[in-house]
């Protein structure tokens, strides 16, 4: 089912909750998912980023964990955002808008 969802992307907003463990490994397993059912017309993966949301909470992730885990699972980058503050939410959308051809 998830294909349909994924069919014609250009771009991909993975996203996890910064206090939340769990969610972090589901958004790795979600990236899995993509790359696996995806790809551009070029043979590309689909350029995607690793969005931490709630980074105004108590954090479970490090700066460091997020950073690693952006090159091992192939994103194109990895932020830490506050959809409630609004903070790096443009910048991070921008920054994936750059990425796709």
């Amino acid at each position: 089912m998830t294909r349909v969802y994924y069919k014609d992307a250009h771009g991909a907003l993975v996203v996890c909750d910064c206090a939340r463990r769990a969610t972090f490994d589901g958004a790795l397993r979600w990236k899995n998912d993509l790359d696996n059912k995806v790809c551009l017309s070029n043979g590309k993966s689909v350029p995607a980023i690793l969005i931490g949301n709630k980074c105004d909470l108590e954090m479970n992730l490090t700066d460091e964990e997020l950073a690693e885990t952006t090159r091992k699972a192939g994103f194109v980058g990895g932020f830490k955002v506050s959809a409630k503050s609004g903070f790096l939410i443009d910048e991070s959308v921008q920054f994936l808008t750059e990425q796709v051809e």
